[in-house]
């Protein structure tokens, strides 16, 4: 029969894999609620952002048609001007109202090309806000796995062989005179 003292210790043994045991499953709770959390506001973030965004480009699309609709207002008022005042004739006032169409086409394909550049610059930046968002969330992975049943139990299964060792064996001082 063991000893009260050997009993005893492969007890306290048995506890402490225990308390290891549930330590690391709290340690992987722990990290795996960080995470999430990490991983929720990154996506708040992303999700905020973009919306600003996507308002900046509405209103840069608004204004940029504001635009190209006061240049074409104005060659109008042009060609009217032109027009009404009668101080060319011929030939002249056709190349004065071919000037102010031309004027009015390189204006609106410039507007045009802004919108086309700033709709592109947006993209990338909305990309770039979704890679730091990415990267914001795999920036606080768990690394805990929460410990090891297998590990566990090998640990209470050597605590009770470490006893038995300190109780039985040690004392006989072989293992083939051991009590069994």
């Amino acid at each position: 029969m063991c000893s009260p003292l050997a009993v005893g210790g492969a007890a306290v043994n048995v506890f402490s894999q225990l308390a290891q045991f549930k330590a690391q499953q709290a340690q992987a709770q722990a990290e795996t609620d960080a995470w999430r959390s990490g991983v929720k506001s990154a996506g708040k973030s992303l999700n905020d952002q973009t919306t600003q965004e996507g308002v900046r480009m509405q209103q840069e699309y608004e204004s940029g048609v504001e635009k190209q609709l006061a240049l074409r207002r104005e060659a109008l008022q042009a060609k009217g001007t032109a027009i009404a005042s009668g101080e060319s004739g011929g030939l002249s006032e056709e190349m004065l109202l071919a000037d102010f169409d031309r004027q009015k086409a390189t204006y609106t394909d410039a507007v045009a090309t802004n919108m086309k550049n700033q709709a592109q610059q947006s993209y990338w930046t909305k990309q770039g806000m979704l890679s730091d968002a990415q990267s914001r969330a795999n920036s606080t992975r768990p690394t805990s796995t929460g410990g090891n049943s297998l590990a566990l139990g090998l640990g209470v299964i050597g605590a009770g062989l470490d006893a038995y060792n300190d109780y039985h064996i040690k004392k006989s001082g072989d293992i083939k005179s051991a009590k069994k």
